[in-house]
């Protein structure tokens, strides 16, 4: 099966302003909301800190919420 049709990628700055890492992720989950209703369900996100980090950790909590 291929799974591109359902992939999503994530990569950003190592640097994120101080104390807007919520508001960070309000928007990406905003974008990511039709992602996930259209069935995109595989996320691929760079290593780095920043960014990266931060998508990956809500991303992960997100799983647990809804599965």
């Amino acid at each position: 099966m291929d799974k591109r049709p359902f992939t999503c990628c994530f990569t950003g700055h190592h640097n994120l302003p101080a104390g807007q890492e919520e508001e960070i992720w309000r928007q990406v989950h905003a974008c990511l909301e039709p992602l996930l209703e259209e069935g995109v369900r595989y996320f691929g996100v760079g290593g780095a800190l920043g960014f990266d980090t931060l998508v990956a950790e809500k991303l992960l909590a997100l799983r647990k919420s809804q599965p």
